[in-house]
């Protein structure tokens, strides 16, 4: 069985992607990156295999990145009819901004690393 970190080390990325594009503040997806993982290596004796590892961290990312929403407008999340958390497709300018971010977490991931 890998280690939670392990699993920081393949999925966060794309985690981080993934919560950008839902919130579009790069603060606000670090931080909820960062609460999705803690929930990762508090429920890892949860997982058990059934579904793919990946699948299984997005899924918290998924409800910790809903809750957020739950939390910040109570009232949109019930009575805004546009409001299509999740379902959104990001366009080819969006992806070459996630790409660049992306390589910037990774530096920042990185750094932490050196200085810990």
């Amino acid at each position: 069985m890998m280690s939670a970190e392990q699993w920081f080390e393949d999925h966060a990325s794309a985690v981080y992607s993934y919560i950008l594009m839902q919130v579009r503040n790069r603060h606000t997806a670090e931080e909820l990156t960062q609460e999705t993982f803690v929930k990762v290596v508090e429920k890892a004796h949860q997982f058990d295999g059934r579904a793919a590892v990946k699948t299984w961290i997005f899924r918290i990312a998924y409800t910790t990145t809903l809750n957020y929403y739950r939390k910040k407008h109570p009232l949109t999340h019930y009575f805004d009819k546009d409001f299509h958390l999740f379902s959104s497709h990001p366009s080819s300018e969006e992806m070459a901004e996630l790409n660049a971010q992306e390589s910037e977490f990774y530096e920042a991931l990185r750094r932490l690393k050196k200085s810990q």
